[in-house]
């Protein structure tokens, strides 16, 4: 039996600007204009951290593996291990937030977004030199690209543990059985929405869109000024804000880091090593992932969240969620010229020897699909998802019945429309409280299309003198020229709800390449 023990330890630590021209949304500081809180506080006169985030020094990382052989012969074997890994800190902003007061206020913009913001020979306009630390410069606006929390500043962790079963059934051919799971947390994510109205008030129903002045439900003005800064009819859903003088606050700038994940699969896979001018190396994977952060990526997220008051309603299968994956990958060389059983003389060497096959064929299940928007909800910034209608399929007719075709009307959608109902639609909901829908973030019920893709190459190695060889291979990608459609129309208002407009797949391409190795 063989044991690998190991630890590490890193700390990430948050960036800062090296004159602190940074500033961030503090949720305490008292706005000076209306005497509330909710300001923005400035890195040159802050006297607390300008990164902003706590720096997080607990990222100790341990790992363990195992290989055992429990019979002498040695054809068997067994591998685990468990590890904690932490992840970098991603800033989705690309550097070009966390800066208002230190950069030009405002920006020069065209009238009609056609015409030249200013005509240069006319000089340049004149504009308020920074810095501008005015601590309301957001008021009555949005407030974007500015909040960093400082519990953000710590790195994504993921805990992963898996088991495997290595078993030699011939000479050179290997079956490996094996399971892995990982549970991912602090992940990269633009979940949160921090000004929204809170949820007791979607009761008022049509009532948030009536003006606070006279409103017969008892909702004041938040703070002396509103009226001034949102106008005389401001909505009651802009009154019942956390933050009154803010619409929406984006609080996924930078670091949020509240999404998670988890991953289960199983994976077997069968290798020969390469023996008597043939290998092989197939798989097998059946997996769920699930996820309210779809991606590393910074910046890229599901956009349906609906609730962000409570996330466990947002995970679902993520998009990059393939339930089973086959991977054949066989490679054949033919047995003719120097060295094989045919042909091994002369031109016929020359000629016949050195051919070599292969192929790569993968095929996959198809992808999630998310729908969206219903009816928005006033005061909400986040989407609101659609219920799901019980009496009906979610999958159309055509797709039901195997004779889906994008390409003929009537046939080509994947989805029933009559599966989806919108909770706050007059129709549904009346003059009554709002609501949130009852569908998934991401659904499995009906996927998109299935992926099958075959390549084949066919080359030539032959000698020219000891050392030198000319290779010359043919490929064919996608040789049975396979259509694989996106993901289709998700939006059930359209009318191509359902269709696949774009493919993401490669006609056939054929290609030939030529060498001199030496």
């Amino acid at each position: 039996m063989t044991l690998n023990l190991g630890i590490r330890w890193d700390v990430d630590v948050p960036r800062t600007e090296a004159h602190n021209n940074t500033s961030n949304f503090s949720p305490t500081a008292i706005d000076p204009e209306y005497g509330i809180p909710g300001a923005l506080v400035f890195g040159t006169t802050y006297k607390g951290d300008t990164r902003w985030a706590d720096t997080y020094y607990k990222d100790i990382a341990p790992r363990v593996g195992f290989a055992f052989t429990p019979y002498p012969n040695g054809l068997t074997v067994f591998r685990g291990g468990a590890a904690i890994v932490y992840g970098p800190l991603l800033y989705a902003d690309d550097g070009n937030g966390m800066n208002a007061g230190y950069k030009i206020q405002p920006v020069f913009t065209s009238s009609d977004g056609f015409s030249p913001s200013f005509l240069s020979d006319k000089g340049f306009p004149a504009y308020a030199q920074p810095p501008n630390l005015d601590p309301g410069i957001f008021n009555g606006q949005p407030l974007s690209d500015n909040y960093i929390k400082s519990s953000f500043g710590k790195p994504a962790e993921l805990f992963e543990w898996s088991l495997q079963l290595q078993q030699q059934l011939a000479q050179d051919l290997i079956l490996e059985v094996g399971y892995l799971g990982n549970k991912a947390q602090n992940l990269r994510s633009t979940l949160q929405n921090i000004n929204n109205i809170p949820l007791s008030a979607f009761s008022l129903g049509n009532e948030l869109n009536a003006g606070v002045a006279g409103n017969t439900v008892g909702v004041a003005a938040p703070f002396p000024g509103f009226f001034s800064l949102w106008g005389a009819g401001a909505p009651i859903n802009h009154a019942l804000r956390p933050f009154a003088q803010y619409s929406a606050i984006d609080s996924g700038c930078c670091l949020q880091n509240v999404g998670m994940s988890t991953y289960n699969a199983l994976l077997v896979s069968l290798s020969r090593r390469f023996r008597n001018g043939f290998s092989l190396q197939a798989s097998y994977t059946w997996e769920k992932n699930l996820t309210d952060a779809e991606s590393a990526v910074p910046g890229v997220v599901p956009t349906n969240i609906q609730n962000p008051t409570n996330l466990h309603q947002e995970k679902a299968l993520a998009a990059e969620d393939l339930p089973q994956t086959v991977v054949l990958a066989p490679l054949y060389q033919l047995p003719f010229g120097k060295g094989k059983a045919y042909l091994t003389h002369g031109l016929s060497n020359y000629l016949a020897g050195g051919w070599e096959v292969g192929t790569v064929q993968r095929y996959e299940s198809g992808q999630t699909v998310e729908f969206c928007c219903a009816t928005s909800i006033p005061g909400w910034d986040n989407d609101i998802r659609y219920n799901r209608n019980p009496a009906q399929s979610l999958a159309s007719a055509a797709y039901r019945s195997g004779h889906l075709n994008p390409f003929i009307p009537g046939q080509n959608s994947y989805f029933n429309p009559a599966a989806f109902i919108d909770p706050n639609s007059t129709a549904v909901r009346g003059t009554g409280a709002y609501t949130f829908g009852n569908m998934p973030r991401n659904t499995g019920e009906v996927r998109s299309q299935k992926f099958f893709n075959e390549d084949v190459s066919l080359s030539k190695t032959t000698p020219i003198r000891d050392g030198v060889t000319f290779v010359f291979k043919g490929e064919l990608l996608n040789v049975l020229n396979r259509h694989q459609f996106a993901v289709p129309d998700t939006n059930p208002t359209d009318s191509s709800f359902g269709v696949p407009t774009s493919t993401v797949a490669l006609p056939r391409n054929v290609q030939f390449t030529a060498r001199v190795s030496f």
